[in-house]
């Protein structure tokens, strides 16, 4: 079986890497070798994926939240003033980026707005949308392009008359299948406000950033539930999540650099443009064969029993993004 075994969508920007000469990307072999050792002596754990942003049920409202966030899990960064979308919730508590939209899902369920029907969702209006992610200093860039993924998301499963935990026991709890028309990526990536995909010189890179990430933040919460939640049987094969902050995390660390021009235009905060060269090599360099290779180096410098998955590595790598100086790349879009 090869590197993710049926995961054809890490399989396929991986593919296209080995034909991509570098123009803006580039990685520091030692830079890397040093991060894998410091990142080998860690405990790295699962994050649970628990607290007053989440249900705290280990039931299926947990797993209906999961793919309702992930619908719209991108773009939190006011493109202008380079602050994060921000919410109040719980009360006396400021949450920002990701963190505040998980907590503006469940201050809605709290206002009885139940964001995790399928109904509920496909009747959605812009207004409502604005209601829901209402914030406290910063307000949610993108509310038109979120009000659409949500529509789409609920008429697609109030259509099919299924509920959104539907997708993870249908796939008898595996991400993925023999083939592209199973498991639970598969199904996500079917739906268009799951849509992630590039094409660099004639070659589809698949990175489906949300996609992966419903599932991977599913074992999380379940490797915690005492049984509850079934675990994910093939954890293992869940690769790299494409986003911002983890290349902003490698870019502080040394382990990657970019080019003049483009380190120029991120330090400026202009955008890069969506499906660009720049943007590519961002995520297909500068995240996905970058992590794949940390985790080889990581787990290498581990016992047998101590090897680690993605799900593993990608948390306390994009942890360190927001903590890093400078700005992460800007791109216009709802991929991540």
């Amino acid at each position: 079986m090869s590197a993710y075994g049926r995961n054809v969508y890490t399989q396929s920007v991986l593919s296209a890497i080995g034909d991509m000469k570098p123009q803006h990307v580039f990685i520091n072999d030692n830079k890397l070798i040093e991060a894998a050792e410091e990142l080998a002596s860690m405990d790295l754990g699962h994050n649970d994926w628990r607290g007053a942003i989440f249900p705290g049920e280990d039931d299926d409202r947990f797993m209906a939240f999961l793919v309702v966030s992930g619908a719209i899990n991108f773009c939190f960064t006011d493109f202008t003033t380079d602050k994060s979308f921000d919410v109040e919730y719980p009360t006396g508590e400021i949450k920002t980026g990701a963190s505040a939209m998980f907590a503006s899902l469940m201050r809605a369920i709290e206002e009885r707005i139940d964001v995790l029907d399928p109904r509920v969702l496909a009747d959605l209006t812009q207004e409502k949308v604005l209601h829901i992610f209402r914030h406290a200093e910063t307000p949610m860039p993108m509310l038109e392009e979120r009000t659409r993924h949500l529509n789409n998301l609920g008429r697609n499963f109030r259509n099919k008359k299924k509920n959104f935990a539907d997708v993870f026991r249908k796939n008898g709890f595996r991400a993925f299948h023999s083939s592209r028309r199973g498991g639970i990526v598969a199904d996500l990536a079917r739906i268009a406000c799951y849509g992630d995909e590039s094409l660099w010189k004639g070659k589809w890179m698949l990175f489906y950033k949300r996609a992966q990430l419903v599932p991977m933040m599913y074992h999380g919460r379940a490797l915690s539930s005492n049984g509850a939640l079934p675990l994910l049987l093939d954890s293992e094969n869940i690769g790299p999540i494409a986003d911002y902050r983890v290349p902003q995390a490698l870019r502080h660390k040394g382990v990657i650099h970019y080019s003049r021009e483009l380190a120029m235009l991120v330090h400026s905060g202009c955008a890069i443009p969506k499906h660009s060269d720049m943007e590519i090599e961002i995520r297909a360099r500068g995240v996905v064969e970058v992590m794949d290779r940390l985790i080889t180096e990581v787990n290498l410098r581990r016992p047998p029993d101590a090897e680690i998955v993605m799900g593993q590595l990608d948390y306390p790598v994009w942890k360190m993004g927001p903590q890093a100086a400078g700005r992460h790349h800007y791109t216009y879009t709802t991929a991540y």
